[in-house]
């Protein structure tokens, strides 16, 4: 299989990923169409465009509106969040990615997305959430208060708070000897990402999940399938067996690995593949994907 990272978020991408949890997925070699919303797929977006010319591709970020669209392909459309209902141009959608982190967003923004995704996706399409979870992101509330402390300072910079903390971190602070995981998040943030830890709230998956079940959909699994955390013990598995509930299950799990970061795939009407059906399910994601990998679009070779 040629899972690329370059692909992550993209249609083949999430349909991959829902076959490998035993879902039958969006058919990414046939028609569909695709809403990024926020700037998260925003550097892919145009290439996917073009090299999957049978979907329809809209992009949604009010940031960066216009940018690089007199060299977008004719599949791909950038909404205008300025006109009165934006909504009304897109068709039923099969994928909608939230870029942005979910907990970033503020909760007017988050009703507004739940309230699109109720409105446009069709039965069987896909929804990728990305947010700051708990009980692991617990751990970057006291580096929150310490950046934010710092740029409330005058004339200090994002930059600025990143580099005392830094100090910090390198003159040997309990803080990051007690807790690897807060050093860990620590490693993670690059300089000019420390402003946005402002807006940033860990979640619960179980919030999570109650807040994409009242838009009617269902929880799959990881957006990217593959392992990423050392292996379950048999204890442990024995352990997480015996919970009948999917969301409790999910929660005990985030609670034995320490999740700090998840990205979620959900959909609308889970249909279990089957498993005659499996094996060639992947051949065409594979094909798919390999064409993705393969084919260079102009935007690659200027």
């Amino acid at each position: 299989m040629n899972w690329n990272d370059d692909h992550a978020g993209s249609p083949v991408h999430l349909s991959l990923a829902c076959l490998l949890h035993g879902c039958t997925p969006v058919a990414p070699d046939l028609p569909f169409a695709y809403l990024a919303w926020g700037a998260g797929c925003a550097p892919a977006l145009a290439r996917w465009a073009a090299q999957l010319p049978h979907g329809r591709f809209y992009a949604l970020d009010d940031r960066q509106a216009g940018a690089g669209a007199e060299r977008d392909p004719h599949n791909l459309t950038r909404l205008d969040v300025g006109t009165d209902d934006w909504t009304a141009a897109l068709p039923p959608l099969d994928f909608i990615v939230l870029g942005d982190d979910y907990d970033a967003l503020a909760p007017a923004r988050r009703r507004q997305a739940l309230a699109l995704i109720a409105r446009h996706l069709q039965p069987g399409g896909l929804v990728q959430v990305r947010y700051h979870a708990m009980p692991g992101g617990a751990s970057g509330h006291p580096l929150q208060r310490l950046l934010l402390a710092y740029q409330a300072l005058d004339g200090a910079t994002p930059a600025a708070a990143h580099a005392a903390v830094a100090a910090l971190a390198e003159h040997g602070a309990g803080y990051f000897d007690a807790d690897p995981g807060a050093r860990a998040q620590w490693a993670r943030l690059a300089p000019e990402q420390s402003d946005g830890w402002r807006h940033h709230e860990p979640l619960y998956f179980a919030d999570v999940a109650r807040a994409f079940a009242a838009a009617k959909l269902e929880f799959v699994g990881g957006a990217d399938p593959r392992p990423t955390a050392p292996p379950l013990t048999a204890p442990q598995r024995d352990f997480l067996g015996q919970v009948a509930d999917p969301v409790l299950r999910e929660t005990l799990l985030d609670f034995i690995r320490n999740t700090g970061y998840r990205a979620d795939l959900f959909v609308r009407g889970a249909r279990p593949v089957h498993p005659l059906r499996r094996q060639s399910w992947l051949a065409r994601c594979d094909q798919t994907l390999l064409a993705l990998t393969t084919t260079r679009t102009a935007h690659e070779l200027e």
